[in-house]
């Protein structure tokens, strides 16, 4: 996807708004997100295959 002048290098994300106005929470932590996802894509090898393949070449897909 090419860049556009509004994109940034940092992202931050503040839950208090979702969880004040819809009441949602987030069932687990960053790491614990990060954690299955990585066991996620390890369990998939096509998947992963794809990711990897775009993060070397980003125009590939």
């Amino acid at each position: 996807m090419p860049s556009h002048a509004w994109d940034t290098d940092v992202w931050v994300a503040d839950t208090r708004k979702i969880q004040r106005e819809l009441g949602w929470r987030a069932s687990r932590s960053i790491a614990e997100g990060c954690t299955s996802t990585i066991g996620w894509l390890r369990g998939d090898e096509q998947l992963r295959r794809l990711y990897e393949l775009r993060l070397r070449d980003p125009a590939s897909g």
